[in-house]
């Protein structure tokens, strides 16, 4: 009988946390722009309940559109999501620059490099410079790989299964660190 009980409460928690704000489809429970709230105002946690595979918000596909609204945003933030295994550290992060590495962590979160990364995309939200092999995250470096992924998107935007095979950042110049 009492596990019965279990099974059933379970199962109305279980229901109960499918709200409205989870309409990403993923295993995320907040909203692109609670997310972006949370950044801008320092209280986004890698130790919450918002995400489950690594620190960044576990989004589909079907958030990429809102995220790129972001993604010429040169707002710096200080406290966001970094991968663990990174010895680098960044004091901060322009917020269009970790939204286009957050749609690059949907992009790849099933490839098997990103599984090595603890789920992140790559090290850090940082472009490298590839003429120079400079990290940089600059005006002309965000703009430049906003373009790209905007370009991505707007081809791969209707088949999401192709579009995980192509890098919006390759030919660019540009890539993650």
């Amino acid at each position: 009988m009492k596990k019965i009980v279990l099974a059933t409460l379970v199962g109305i928690l279980m229901l109960s946390s499918c709200t409205k704000e989870n309409y990403y489809d993923g295993k995320s429970t907040i909203t692109v722009k609670q997310y972006v709230d949370m950044l801008l105002d320092g209280t986004y946690s890698e130790s919450t309940e918002y995400q489950t595979r690594c620190g960044l918000p576990d989004f589909s596909s079907k958030a990429i559109e809102e995220l790129l609204s972001y993604g010429k945003d040169s707002r710096m933030i200080k406290s966001y999501p970094c991968n663990p295994i990174s010895s680098y550290h960044m004091e901060e992060c322009p917020l269009g620059v970790l939204m286009l590495w957050t749609i690059e962590s949907i992009r790849v979160k099933d490839d098997e490099n990103c599984v090595k990364m603890m789920g992140y995309p790559s090290l850090n939200p940082l472009i490298l410079r590839e003429s120079d092999k400079k990290w940089v995250n600059d005006e002309e470096s965000q703009s430049a790989a906003y373009n790209a992924y905007r370009k991505w998107w707007d081809k791969y935007r209707n088949d999401f299964e192709s579009a995980k095979k192509h890098d919006p950042l390759e030919g660019t110049g540009y890539s993650w660190r």
